[in-house]
C-alpha cells in the first residue's frame, strides 16, 4: 500500500538519484587521474590543454576561442576531481619541471 511517507521517500530518492551519479563521476575521475600513469595523463592533457597559459592570441579571435575552447575542457576536468589548491599547485609545479627538462 503506498502511504504519504513512502511516495515521500521514493520522491526524495529519485531526486538524489543526479546527485549520486555526479559523486560516482567524480570518484571513476579520480581513481583514473589521481596516481601513477592516471596523473601523468592528466599533466599531459592540462600541458596541452593550455591550461597555466593565458587563452587570448592579440587579434585573432578565433584562435582565442580556440585557446580558450580547450582550456574550459581541463577546467571541467579539474572540477571534476575536485582538486584543492595545493594539489593543482603540486600539478603545476610537476609541469614545470616537466618543461624544463624538454629545453
Amino acid at each position: 500500500m503506498n502511504t504519504p511517507d513512502s511516495s515521500l521517500s521514493a520522491s526524495i530518492k529519485e531526486s538524489l538519484e543526479p546527485a549520486k551519479a555526479q559523486l560516482a563521476l567524480a570518484e571513476s575521475y579520480r581513481r583514473v587521474f589521481a596516481a601513477g600513469d592516471g596523473e601523468t595523463v592528466l599533466t599531459d592533457l592540462l600541458r596541452r590543454a593550455g591550461m597555466l597559459e593565458v587563452a587570448t592570441v592579440e587579434g585573432d579571435p578565433f584562435a582565442t576561442h580556440f585557446r580558450d575552447g580547450r582550456r574550459s575542457l581541463a577546467l571541467e576536468i579539474v572540477a571534476q576531481l575536485r582538486f584543492t589548491e595545493s594539489e593543482l599547485l603540486r600539478l603545476a609545479l610537476q609541469r614545470t619541471a616537466i618543461e624544463e627538462i624538454r629545453t
